[in-house]
């Protein structure tokens, strides 16, 4: 059954191909989005925007027509929005480019590709958790270092009932903490030695205060600052991860 809707949805993306119109309803406003933040910051830095680096959800697990699917969609709506992605063929997950943004898990010898895996191989056996709290959802992932590049579904979790616009239901915070504190010890049974948050609904008093409580619960080690003090801004932290994704992609040899 789920094959025959897959092979319908795609004959009317097809269909609405050739009439000109967007393949599918979600394809026209997030082009619009994407249009809106390629103008501003045209507008504020006078340079001329035509390409992007675009981190997603995480799909890694995802079924390989979906995966094409979601490739013709991010095409389709970089296109509108007259901007070229800079990882054709291949996407970036918002979490893993959140570790990015601070360096973690990635080799500082990329332009060597041997030294590089080597180094990889030598990471110490640490675990990062990212927690993204937006208006809409809670996404917390966690992944070993070594492999920041690859988070599995098994390894993210998405709660769309407390995202911010929640917070006024009596039990938000309770149901955020625990949430928080429930990823890293279903899959490594144990406490994370890093947490990042991210997000635009990350840098509230109340969010951090709940966080603490979360991790110190969990008993972690090592935890990053809140923004003021690290030098991070949550909000352009995937952003700004993604971009070190393309660097290291560009600037490194050919495989």
């Amino acid at each position: 059954m789920w094959i025959a809707n897959a092979a319908f949805d795609e004959i009317k993306r097809r269909l609405n191909r050739l009439l000109g119109r967007p393949s599918t309803k979600e394809i026209a406003p997030i082009a619009k989005v994407l249009s809106e933040i390629k103008n501003e910051v045209q507008q504020k830095t006078g340079l001329s925007v035509t390409e992007a680096a675009i981190a997603v959800p995480n799909l890694f697990e995802a079924e390989n027509i979906r995966r094409q699917q979601f490739q013709l969609d991010l095409d389709e709506t970089s296109n509108c929005a007259g901007i070229k992605p800079l990882m054709t063929g291949d996407w970036v997950s918002a979490a893993s480019a959140g570790v990015a943004s601070q360096n973690w898990g990635l080799c500082l010898s990329f332009t060597d590709t041997p030294a590089c895996e080597m180094e990889e191989e030598n990471f110490p056996l640490e675990t990062a958790l990212t927690v993204e709290h937006t208006k809409d959802a809670l996404i917390v992932a966690i992944f070993t270092m070594n492999n920041v590049q690859s988070v599995s579904d098994k390894h993210t979790r998405i709660w769309y009932s407390i995202g911010a616009d929640h917070e006024k239901y009596d039990e938000h915070w309770t149901l955020v903490k625990e949430r928080i504190q429930e990823l890293p010890m279903d899959v490594y049974e144990r406490a994370p030695t890093k947490v990042l948050a991210t997000g635009e609904a990350a840098k509230t008093e109340k969010f951090f205060e709940v966080l603490r409580e979360a991790v110190e619960g969990l008993g972690i080690r090592k935890q990053t600052s809140e923004p003021e003090a690290s030098g991070y801004n949550p909000l352009f932290a995937v952003a700004r991860g993604a971009a070190e994704f393309v660097r290291r992609r560009q600037e490194a040899p050919p495989n």
